[in-house]
């Protein structure tokens, strides 16, 4: 069967695990396959808690007895050397644990990207090897210890902790991941880990950076916890005293019937003592009974008083609260303000830019027609111009074809009389004409223009 085990952040399967396969087993394997040394403890994660297991607990034991809730448990290999924990400690380690209780508890993510800043994209065990841009690594080949199942190895699940979420620290830059099977040959038979001199210094400034980095992430984590707690707190108030006020009110209402019914009996009581002047007795009663009432409305309107001035100092706090939710919203929308201006203003900015650009290509167009036309205006005076020139040249041609014909309209006789003192005695060749004539081309059948020789 197959065991799921994080590592550093990377999830890497165990191979051949039964029944009798311990915690110790899968510690030893993943050791043994990512080539590394010193203390290492098994840990059982569900949602939010954490448990550490013991090297003689069963693995599958544990996640059958989780039964359907078997899926949300995960197994973290996690480094437990005191001296690497307290050298890569954060500065802000003391983290609120989600009950409340004040625990302080330290993400193991964090302290498992600290211990190892050159952390292996493969792992290789029984020549095995994966490639690193996979970050499942398989482990096989788990020497099975023959336990029996009476070993006095703890069978119930121990009490969880509270941890604070769980989170994946991200892989190293490219420049600094490399296996370990390229960079030095893996010597399992070393009990000592390579110095810290040998590590590489961007890995180092990495791992400080994103200490620094996840240190911030946890102070604003904790700031904004105390800033809702702070609002909850001022809407407790806000409504306890609205309440109060409410309670008051309708107190005062109370009073304020009272001291009617008061007066009214009071008159009553006047009449009574106007009607009844004869009977001094029921006189005295009343105004005993007047003094009475006077002094509960004295108290009352005490009270009163005391209500009022309570209720004032009550609408102040909630008017102060007021005020900071107000600025605090404009503030906000000033903000927002501000960044729908710089953007409408950059959106002005391009389609400005882009208007005139559009100008300039429509003047371009407009250049590049007119100098069409231009063209095609030129190329029509050319054309009338050629045609012009081709009507000369025939003219030409004409001309000279009628020059010729008139200049071999002559008689033969005067063609012939000055050359016969020229040819010698003994020729049989007559040359017809004069050399001078030959300057005029001779038409023929296949060549009526002439003979030019």
């Amino acid at each position: 069967m197959e065991l799921k085990v994080w590592v550093e952040g990377i999830q890497r399967i165990v191979c051949g695990v039964t029944e009798t396969t311990t915690c110790q087993d899968v510690v030893f394997a993943l050791a043994h396959a990512t080539g590394k040394v010193g203390r290492f403890t098994l840990i059982e994660r569900w949602r939010n808690n954490e448990r550490l297991l013991a090297p003689q607990e069963y693995p599958l034991k544990i996640l059958m007895k989780w039964g359907e809730y078997s899926n949300d448990i995960q197994f973290i290999l996690r480094r437990s050397d005191s001296s690497d924990n307290q050298k890569f400690l954060p500065p802000n380690s003391n983290i609120k644990s989600p009950n409340g209780n004040g625990q302080t508890t330290l993400n193991p993510n964090i302290q498992d990207k600290q211990n190892s800043p050159n952390r292996p994209n493969s792992t290789a065990f029984n020549n095995v090897n994966t490639s690193p841009s996979n970050p499942v690594g398989v482990v096989r080949g788990i020497q099975q210890s023959k336990t029996p199942d009476d070993s006095p190895a703890s069978k119930d699940v121990p009490p969880y902790r509270d941890p604070p979420p769980p989170y994946r620290s991200p892989p190293p830059p490219q420049g600094v991941r490399k296996s370990p099977s390229r960079s030095r040959p893996r010597s399992h038979m070393s009990p000592v880990n390579e110095p810290d001199e040998e590590r590489n210094p961007e890995a180092v400034s990495y791992n400080t950076q994103y200490r620094e980095l996840v240190s911030l992430v946890n102070y604003q984590r904790d700031k904004l916890s105390s800033q809702q707690v702070d609002l909850i707190k001022y809407d407790a108030e806000i409504g306890y005293w609205e309440n109060k006020g409410r309670e008051q009110e309708r107190q005062v209402e109370l009073l304020q019937q009272q001291i009617n019914s008061a007066d009214s009996q009071l008159r009553i009581s006047t009449e009574q003592v106007q009607a009844l002047n004869y009977v001094e007795e029921e006189s005295e009663i009343a105004k005993q009974n007047e003094k009475t009432l006077k002094s509960e409305i004295v108290l009352v309107r005490s009270k009163l008083a005391n209500c009022e001035t309570e209720l004032l100092q009550c609408k102040n706090k909630i008017r102060k609260v007021m005020e900071d939710i107000h600025t605090e919203q404009r503030l906000l929308n000033g903000r927002q303000q501000e960044n729908r201006q710089a953007l409408e203003r950059t959106m002005l900015a391009e389609m400005d830019g882009l208007q005139t650009q559009i100008q300039q290509a429509k003047h371009a167009t407009e250049i590049n027609h007119l100098t069409a036309e231009n063209l095609k205006r030129e190329v029509g005076v050319l054309e009338t111009a050629i045609m012009e020139k081709k009507r000369q040249v025939e003219r030409l041609v004409q001309e000279m074809k009628e020059a010729n014909l008139q200049s071999l309209t002559g008689s033969v006789d005067e063609l012939r009389h000055p050359l016969d003192g020229m040819c010698k005695a003994g020729s049989a060749r007559r040359i017809i004409g004069s050399p001078r004539q030959l300057e005029n081309a001779a038409p023929t059948n296949k060549n009526p223009h002439g003979v030019w020789v």
